[in-house]
């Protein structure tokens, strides 16, 4: 912008009650009269020659400043046991692409927890992808004592051992399909402590998954999928599983098969709490029910989700083409685990 345009804009800015910022942008534009704030338009009247011309230029200031920076996210705590820094792409990156970045961005989520806890006194590790992130952990330490003498870390009284395993060490564990509850959770895509089901799945929106009024309705068995619940299309909805639901992490970590089993048991136990109400007499066993109301009820709606889970799981898993890939990988991989900590410990 030249000197004298800047000069006119501060002119008419002045008129029309705007106050100049320095080193803020100028902005030039085109609006209709009427669109203009009552000062401007008055302002505009005075100075135009032409009180019929639709259109009127007018430069005003931007006094809005925005300033971008980057946030480092670093690990995302997916439970309370697990992190994450949810990188999908870093396999690719570094055994393809041969980027290693993401190796860096776990050594900077590692020194961020080393300044938390302290120092970590002991690093495992195996594979060569492992070596390159023990390596760049100690430059960063070195590197920090260098720049700033005083913020040297004490060693860690939370942390004795960090252990890094490389994918490389084990590539078929990614590929064979796991038989946990969770693992075949991944059937239907969960991600990131989510799990996308359709709404009738949840029973929030089915009337053939309501609250069970006897032991031996729907949680009872997990053996095929309802036809009304598959039958009607449905929204889907995300749902959060981790161990703040206590059923979730009772059945996580369990083989399949026992899985509806567990379901019945828990199905006859909160009809049983839920028949005490007909035993409460006094106003104090009332009082009782109702406290713990709440809580059966939330259970009762991770119930009535786990068991839509587990019958849509089985649906899946009684088929054909599951059973003939499970054969396979089992008759290819028998020594898979006793191969693997062969790897690690040797």
């Amino acid at each position: 912008m030249t000197m004298a345009k800047r000069r006119a804009a501060e002119r008419l800015a002045r008129k029309v009650n705007v106050p100049h910022a320095p080193y803020v942008p100028w902005l030039q534009g085109t609006r209709r009269r009427k669109d203009l704030p009552p000062p401007a338009r008055q302002a505009r009247r005075r100075n135009s020659s032409s009180s019929d011309c639709p259109f009127c230029s007018l430069i005003y200031c931007q006094s809005t400043h925005i300033t971008i920076g980057q946030y480092a996210l670093n690990l995302i705590p997916l439970e309370d046991d697990l992190l994450s820094l949810e990188i999908d792409s870093s396999f690719k990156d570094i055994y393809f692409d041969r980027d290693s970045t993401a190796i860096y961005y776990v050594a900077k989520a590692l020194m961020e927890i080393q300044r938390m806890h302290g120092l970590i006194p002991r690093i495992l590790g195996k594979g060569d992808c492992a070596k390159s992130l023990a390596d760049l952990l100690l430059r960063m330490r070195r590197e920090l004592a260098v720049d700033d003498t005083a913020a040297s870390l004490p060693i860690s009284q939370k942390i004795d051992s960090l252990i890094i395993l490389d994918r490389s060490v084990d590539y078929a564990t990614p590929l064979l399909t796991q038989l946990t509850y969770e693992g075949l959770l991944d059937e239907f895509g969960k991600k990131k402590a989510f799990v996308d089901l359709d709404a009738n799945m949840t029973g929030l929106n089915s009337s053939t998954l309501q609250p069970n009024t006897g032991p031996a309705d729907g949680a009872a068995s997990a053996g095929g999928l309802s036809t009304a619940a598959a039958a009607v299309p449905a929204k889907k909805r995300k749902v959060q599983l981790n161990n703040s639901d206590r059923l979730f992490s009772e059945i996580r970590d369990l083989n399949f098969a026992v899985v509806g089993s567990i379901l019945n048991r828990v199905a006859r136990r909160i009809n049983t709490d839920y028949e005490a109400r007909h035993q409460a007499k006094t106003v104090g066993q009332i009082r009782e029910f109702v406290g713990k109301l709440g809580d059966l009820q939330a259970e009762h709606t991770s119930l009535r989700i786990h068991t839509a889970v587990a019958e849509g799981i089985m649906a899946t898993t009684v088929g054909e083409n599951f059973n003939r890939a499970l054969e396979i990988q089992q008759s290819t991989c028998p020594e898979k685990a006793v191969v693997v900590l062969t790897l690690l410990f040797h």
